[in-house]
């Protein structure tokens, strides 16, 4: 994508994006992208977050569609034989099933919701804050002076 109508793509900064985007893609971070590109870690970012980089991560995946979806389809039939796995030894030369492996179940359960909430942000409970609770000096006397008239000794 042009960055203005009329004006053509440097073929440089589509060639640097196009980097970014394999490091990404690669499970690189954006600061470690940044440090090979020699860039600083917001311009890498807003470069990532770029639509030309978008495009070009659409275009890598959109060849990629049909063997995404074999592999979706493979994932969960793993997950699925995991939920049903038995728990299976061998004894004097016979096998024996000792019925549901617990751990094998519980695990795919786990990997089954970490598919569904892949990308996904993490709720948080009601209520809670990620800024610390702070009060003041005279809410601190108030409560020292609650406390001691509540208890007394």
């Amino acid at each position: 994508m042009n960055p203005k109508p009329g004006r053509p793509a440097n073929p440089g900064r589509t060639a640097r994006r196009a980097r970014m985007a394999a490091g990404k893609i690669a499970g690189h971070s954006t600061s470690a992208i940044a440090r090979a590109e020699g860039v600083s870690r917001d311009w890498a970012a807003k470069e990532l977050g770029s639509s030309e980089c978008r495009q070009i991560l659409a275009s890598l995946v959109n060849g990629t569609l049909e063997r995404l979806a074999q592999l979706y389809n493979t994932t969960l039939d793993t997950i699925e034989a995991g939920m049903k796995a038995d728990k299976v030894v061998v004894a004097n030369g016979c096998k024996l099933n000792l019925g549901a492996d617990h751990y094998a179940r519980l695990t795919a359960a786990k990997r089954f919701m970490e598919l569904l909430t892949a990308g996904r942000p993490v709720p948080r409970a009601p209520g809670d804050s990620a800024a610390p609770k702070t009060i003041t000096l005279e809410e601190l006397e108030r409560l020292i002076e609650q406390n001691k008239t509540e208890q007394p000794l």
